[in-house]
Parts: C-alpha cells; sequence; structure tokens
C-alpha cells in the first residue's frame, strides 16, 4: 500500500514525498510536502482531510510536511480516496 500511495503522489502536481521511495530505505510511514509549501498550508491540508474526507495524518512541522502512515489493515481503496483528495485540495490551498 505505501508503494501504491507513492507511486499516486508522483502523479499529484504540487506534492512531492519527503523521504526514499525505496521501500529499502524506509517504513510504512510516507511524508508528502507542497511545492512552495507553509506550515499554515500543510495545517489547513491536514484539517480538510481530517474534516471532509474522515483521513488521519499529522503534521510533521520540522519538515513542514503532511505524515501519512499506512498500516497492514489500510485496504487500497482507502490509499485512492486519500490520492483523489489530495488531487481535489492541493490547488485550493
Amino acid at each position: 500500500m505505501s508503494q501504491r500511495l507513492r507511486e499516486g503522489l508522483r502523479a499529484i502536481p504540487g506534492v512531492h514525498n519527503a523521504g526514499p521511495d525505496a521501500w529499502s530505505l524506509s517504513s510504512s510511514i510516507t511524508t508528502l510536502q507542497l511545492d512552495h509549501g507553509t506550515l499554515e498550508r500543510v495545517q489547513r491540508l491536514v484539517s480538510i482531510l481530517r474534516d471532509h474526507y474522515q483521513i488521519v495524518t499529522k503534521v510533521r512541522p520540522e519538515v513542514c510536511g503532511v505524515r501519512i502512515a499506512v498500516a497492514a489493515f489500510n485496504i487500497a481503496e482507502e490509499i485512492d480516496k486519500l490520492l483523489d483528495a489530495l488531487v481535489k485540495e492541493v490547488p485550493g490551498l
């Protein structure tokens, strides 16, 4: 599921993975950053994801990013829901 997430992030303008894509160099936690991101924009995105889509993420202020933790119980539809939300919401931040 982490690979699906990271591949999906590459297709979204204005968003990138802050860490390595290679599984051997990372974990199931992905941190995304916004192009021209500010802490305010990141906080707004986390709030929108939670309030409008019931997707729980976390602000990582030290890297001005959004932490996404994919767990063993997550399914493809949940990853797709997150990616769809990002496509819709990031341009308006």
